[in-house]
């Protein structure tokens, strides 16, 4: 799945730069935004995150880094947000710029605080996002319970598929026909 057009990271802590270097092994460039000058500063100073995951080197020449929210939105057409979910909503109010036709993905753990939505119904609800237009995207210990697809080194969540039991003697016996009523539903029948 090739995602749409320019990606932006939307956050500046450990889960955005460890996703930053994941797209970055992709992409040739991305767009990042984060809320404090200083940080970018240092960033482009060092070639990494000074706060979080040290080790982890970027090629600066590939980051189009920018802490006005609204000129990343405006440059990108995927936007992976990775904020602390009790920060998303003061990150939001400082948009003006349309997000209902960019593709979003969710990398933010809990509910909106206030609103008692997950992160992708929020958008959905506030911004007119269409949840077409939304992905959601997790470490591997929280979607433990899901089926995963990797899809060049990005884990998406798929819907958990439930587990075929082998039949016993007796259920292979039964025969399974179908109704003719109107919702179509399947009856089983013993021979």
């Amino acid at each position: 799945m090739k995602l749409p057009g320019k990606i932006a990271i939307m956050g500046g802590g450990s889960w955005a730069t460890a996703i930053a270097k994941m797209f970055l092994a992709q992409e040739d460039s991305i767009n990042w935004y984060m809320r404090r000058d200083d940080r970018i500063a240092d960033f482009k100073r060092l070639g990494h995150n000074p706060a979080y995951l040290t080790g982890v080197k970027f090629d600066m020449k590939r980051i189009n880094f920018g802490s006005n929210i609204n000129d990343i939105v405006k440059e990108s057409d995927t936007l992976v947000f990775v904020t602390p979910s009790p920060y998303l909503k003061a990150h939001l109010k400082k948009l003006k710029t349309r997000i209902r036709d960019k593709f979003i993905i969710t990398a933010i753990k809990g509910i909106v605080p206030d609103d008692n939505l997950i992160v992708s119904e929020y958008f959905t609800k506030e911004y007119g996002v269409p949840p077409e237009n939304i992905c959601l995207l997790y470490t591997s210990d929280a979607a433990d319970d899901l089926l995963c697809g990797d899809l060049g080194g990005r884990r998406f969540i798929k819907k958990k598929k439930p587990i075929k039991k082998k039949k016993t003697h007796k259920q292979k016996k039964k025969k399974i026909i179908s109704s003719k009523q109107s919702h179509n539903h399947i009856t089983e029948v013993s021979r």
